[in-house]
């Protein structure tokens, strides 16, 4: 009996802060939390508690009151901006009558049946939909007029987010999918990789290729587009610009040596004899032997050819709206042509090293050309060049 107690003296607790809980949120205002409060309150309940209905009239009649009231100030106003306010608010009353609509007719469990103030939130958001975009569509035609007159990208993006905004209310609004496509262009900025040499050296055909070698979706993002060459017709806000420098390349060298490796190995073994040049047994009664060591060596004849061409430059990034230059940094590779040729001269081939050893057999080869080093030299430079672009223009 006493548990029983318990048990509806906290059903009684519950229920009188849920209650509490519906109608403060009521009294303080903030109607649409109180209306959602009190719709799980009540779903599913066969005995509706009287004072969560009556909270829940209350405070769906008073959010529906300011609403209406806000719409016809907004619509006494008579500024087009106004309409997207009224869209929110429309669809605001449209997801509220949403809620309430399918316990209706809503009775509490006194028989006491709640009246709900419902207006025809689809003919506002109808209205307010169509003018929202005129407005939207109007606005953003006159911020893309204003960008390509001023050249201020801003502008075209903001239009672009106008016309967005429109085709969440309409999938085919007069000519925004054009007019979007103009605004990207307009507020997009254009850069554009340019190679200059500015040494005495003669460059490879497919030196700037293989330099350029690289994928422009590495840099490219919603408002900035990177070309590797002048694609025509754009107006270019940036060039980046690689800007050879100095190109230097070594003598072609060759330089023979001849080297001695020795090593010292196991050879065979040998009796370990006692004072009386016995040989000597271990426990088991064997006799007792252990590695014999000696020395031995080889003689070698290198052969060693050397090349190297070394690249210096800048990379730089030009304002072209003003032809002024934001940022400059220095960049450098080097191409080294390394090739060592060996052969056995003398002494015992056991004694050289895994690296002679594969050296061995090895001829002289012709030097590769100048040209051939510059386009190794294009080929390290590349993702150097590519690291730095990243850091430059982000």
């Amino acid at each position: 009996m006493r548990y029983l107690n318990y048990l509806l003296i906290a059903a009684l607790a519950i229920s009188v802060t849920a209650c509490r809980s519906v109608k403060g949120l009521e009294e303080s205002g903030d109607y649409d939390r109180a209306i959602n409060l009190a719709v799980r309150k009540l779903k599913g309940k066969s005995k509706k508690s009287p004072k969560v209905v009556a909270a829940l009239e209350s405070a769906f009649n008073k959010a529906q009151d300011r609403d209406m009231r806000s719409i016809n100030a907004l619509r006494e106003e008579g500024r087009s901006e106004n309409w997207e306010r009224i869209l929110r608010i429309a669809n605001g009353i449209s997801s509220r009558q949403a809620k309430v609509e399918p316990m209706l007719p809503l009775v509490d469990k006194d028989g006491y049946q709640a009246s709900f103030n419902f207006v025809r939130a689809e003919e506002i958001q109808s209205e307010s939909r169509e003018k929202t975009a005129a407005y939207l569509y109007e606005r953003a035609v006159r911020l893309m007029e204003e960008s390509e007159k001023t050249g201020d990208k801003r502008l075209a993006r903001n239009a672009y987010t106008e016309l967005n905004k429109i085709t969440d209310f309409y999938r085919n609004y007069r000519d925004v999918e054009l007019l979007k496509r103009e605004a990207l262009f307009l507020g997009t900025n254009y850069y554009m990789l340019e190679v200059t040499n500015n040494s005495n050296a003669v460059l490879p055909e497919q030196f700037n290729d293989r330099l350029t070698r690289m994928s422009t979706e590495d840099f490219n993002t919603s408002w900035r587009e990177f070309h590797l060459e002048d694609q025509g017709g754009i107006n270019y806000d940036y060039l980046v610009r690689v800007k050879i420098r100095d190109i230097l390349i070594s003598p072609e060298t060759v330089k023979e040596r001849q080297y001695d490796e020795s090593k010292e190995i196991e050879d065979g073994f040998e009796y370990v004899l006692d004072s009386k040049g016995n040989v000597m047994k271990d426990s088991l009664g064997n006799d007792i032997k252990v590695p014999k060591k000696s020395f031995i060596k080889a003689t070698v004849l290198e052969v060693y050819q050397h090349k190297a061409a070394l690249v210096n430059g800048d990379l730089e990034i030009i304002d072209l709206r003003n032809n002024s230059v934001l940022k400059s940094e220095t960049i450098t590779t080097e191409s080294i042509f390394d090739h060592y040729a060996a052969s056995f001269i003398s002494g015992d081939k056991r004694a050289l090293s895994d690296q002679s050893k594969q050296r061995l057999g090895r001829s002289p080869v012709p030097f590769p050309t100048d040209g051939a080093m510059l386009i190794d030299a294009a080929d390290l430079l590349q993702p150097i060049l590519r690291q730095k672009l990243r850091r430059f223009i982000d």
